[in-house]
């Protein structure tokens, strides 16, 4: 390609805000030198802006001087519409590089009447016009806020940390000042700008203007999601792509695009914000910025671990080739990290466990400098796959600092379950006394909460076996109320120790008394279930006991009182019977429960010299596990058939 058809072709890359267009004007910087005869008057101020947007981005402040210079030199040759343009990035790089209020004022009024002036004739003037009025909006808008942290005084300021320019490369209508809250007058100014594009008769406003209506409405989402309106933020955000489509800028509308997919998958719209993420992906292959091709990816890989499902495999592709763009950028640290957090959580999913822990243990110490909550958020993480990975002595130390870490949100609720799950691993480690002391603390937590039944009542019961058990892994609540307590234990606790196991159970159904919602329902029926399985675990047995591992045998120990024990064992005969009937309303999602009661009743009859009336429970019970027919039932059905067998067989004895 001759050099004036490359400048042409920049220059077209330009208006058309295409990401394209500073690597060409790159390229031609790079020729322009040996080729200087054929240069035209416009290219001098062509090359100031390109060196001008190339010192922003690099964090040089000369950026300033360099754009206020394209500005004169755009004019002298006669590039009224690029002076105003490089008037109003010079004004937007001052709020980056932190000028003083007045100085940015200044500047921002030199753009705003360069574009006033341009010549009606003049076809940037439209664009020109509405691009200065949106940076006017947002650099005001920071101002303010930045004069009320200041207390009014006109110093040098410093800019926010990480801004970006004010106006865009190229044509674009400019990205958003960051650094203040939510800001009435900037939104009702911006509501007008919007309004005003389009016109009374509410018409699509004109395509050279509408991508910078588009970046209004993006604003206007974003502040919409700051407050928690996602419904508005939906709808702006979905106009704000169409307008740029409109425009025939596609890149532009990737970042709306990935932003609305993540609030239709907050609104619970998952298949659609998976469309609506596929379609960012697919208008982002022109950008060439790989800030925004990883977002993009990380924005389509959170959905898909929002639907569940088959989508985690996807998801770990796009979160390693978001993190591998990331790494490309120099943002390992920030992005990466995140999107080495999110493809920990897919590894995970997938049973690729082990993969999980290791990336996330590489990602932490950058994940706990990007503040509490995302450290937080990558302990809990790496804490449950270690406990997959059996190391619950280094869950538990993830687990504890995470505690540590909300204690001072000032809300009791995220540090009570982070000490539970401590408490939990700590008890598969086989501490039994730091277990202890964390169960203690996270009932505390949950009472002082009060809005954490649940997690109180299995902390309680979690204390009650822990009272009796010398192996503190015998029972292990993790949230699935399933049985994990072997009765096989070898020596039992002292009277006063069951009394206290008993205690604490009681108090967990305390907790639960009178309540209708489901979940606590079926936590009253596993307590109940519980606390029978703890009076059985103070029964003596005789070792001799064939008939089934888990009977309850009917040879008491010498030194027992035998009345004692059938008075036990018909309380637990009632507990057994209330938590069945718990269970049954929750159908075939507790009907493991639900046969384990049934099952133990039957052996309790048994014991009580009633094995005629266990064998009539079994006969129930397998007629109607045989009726289900299913796969779970015909499971259950062979030991229920076995147990009836066993006790029709001592019925007849």
């Amino acid at each position: 390609m001759d050099f004036p058809a490359l400048v042409e072709r920049a220059r077209a890359a330009r208006r058309r805000g295409h990401p394209s267009a500073d690597g060409l004007w790159t390229a031609v910087a790079r020729l322009v030198g040996s080729h200087e005869g054929v240069a035209d008057a416009g290219l001098a101020g062509d090359l100031l802006e390109h060196r001008a947007h190339t010192a922003a981005i690099g964090g040089v402040a000369e950026a300033v001087a360099l754009f206020t210079g394209a500005a004169g030199a755009h004019r002298e040759a006669g590039e009224h519409g690029r002076a105003a343009y490089a008037d109003l990035a010079a004004a937007g790089t001052a709020v980056q590089f932190g000028s003083g209020p007045q100085e940015i004022r200044r500047l921002l009024g030199t753009a705003l009447a360069a574009a006033e002036t341009l010549d009606a004739s003049d076809p940037s003037r439209p664009r020109r016009l509405a691009s200065a009025e949106l940076t006017r909006i947002r650099v005001e808008s920071f101002l303010r806020g930045h004069e009320e942290r200041s207390g009014g005084e006109d110093g040098t300021g410093e800019g926010p940390e990480g801004a970006e320019q004010t106006a865009e490369h190229g044509e674009g209508a400019g990205h958003d000042v960051p650094g203040h809250g939510v800001d009435a007058l900037m939104v009702a100014e911006l509501e007008a700008f919007v309004a005003g594009a389009s016109g009374a008769t509410e018409s699509a406003p004109a395509a050279d203007v509408a991508d910078v209506v588009g970046a209004a409405e993006l604003l206007l989402a974003k502040v919409a999601v700051t407050v928690g309106d996602l419904g508005r933020a939906d709808r702006l955000l979905d106009s704000a792509a169409r307008h740029c489509l409109a425009a025939d800028r596609p890149w532009e509308a990737v970042e709306p695009l990935a932003v609305r997919a993540q609030v239709l998958a907050a609104l619970g719209a998952l298949d659609e914000a998976e469309t609506v993420a596929r379609t960012a992906l697919e208008h982002a292959g022109e950008v060439t910025d790989g800030g925004e091709q990883a977002s993009v990816r990380m924005s389509l890989a959170e959905v898909l671990m929002r639907r569940g499902g088959d989508g985690a495999e996807e998801a770990a592709t796009h979160a390693l080739d978001a993190a591998h763009w990331f790494d490309q950028e120099g943002l390992a640290a920030g992005g990466g990290a995140r999107a080495r957090l999110l493809l920990a959580r897919a590894y995970a999913v997938t049973d690729r466990t082990a993969e999980a822990a290791e990336v996330l243990q590489s990602a932490l110490p950058d994940l706990l400098e990007h503040g509490e909550e995302e450290g937080v958020q990558a302990r809990e993480t790496l804490g449950r796959l270690l406990q997959e990975l059996r190391d619950p002595r280094a869950a538990a130390e993830q687990f504890l600092q995470a505690a540590e870490t909300v204690k001072g949100w000032g809300e009791p609720g995220p540090e009570a379950g982070f000490a539970h799950s401590a408490a939990e691993a700590l008890a598969q480690a086989g501490l039994r006394r730091e277990s202890g002391a964390a169960y203690a603390r996270a009932l505390e937590l949950y009472r002082l909460a009060g809005d954490n039944p649940v997690g109180e009542v299995r902390a309680l019961r979690s204390l009650a076996w822990m009272s009796v058990d010398d192996d503190t892994d015998a029972y292990d609540e993790h949230g699935t109320g399933e049985d994990h307590h072997d009765h096989d234990q070898e020596g039992a606790a002292d009277g006063t120790d069951r009394r206290r196991a008993r205690a604490l159970m009681e108090r967990a159904l305390d907790v639960l008394d009178g309540s209708d919602e489901p979940q606590l329902r079926y936590e009253r029926a596993q307590t109940w279930l519980q606390l029978a399985q703890l009076l059985d675990d103070g029964l003596g047995h005789d070792e001799d006991d064939d008939l089934d591992e888990e009977a309850d045998g009917d040879g008491a120990g010498s030194e027992r009182d035998p009345a004692a024990d059938a008075a036990t064992r018909e309380e637990m005969v009632r507990l057994l019977d209330r938590a069945a009937a718990a269970f049954a309303e929750f159908g075939e999602a507790a009907l493991r429960d639900r046969v384990q009661c049934l099952v133990r009743a039957a052996w309790t009859e048994r014991a009580l010299g009633r094995a005629g009336d266990g064998a009539s429970r079994m006969d129930a019970l397998v007629g109607e596990l045989k009726e289900l027919g299913n796969e779970a039932a015909d499971g259950l059905l062979r030991h229920a058939d076995y147990v009836r067998e066993q006790l029709a067989r001592a019925s007849e004895a």
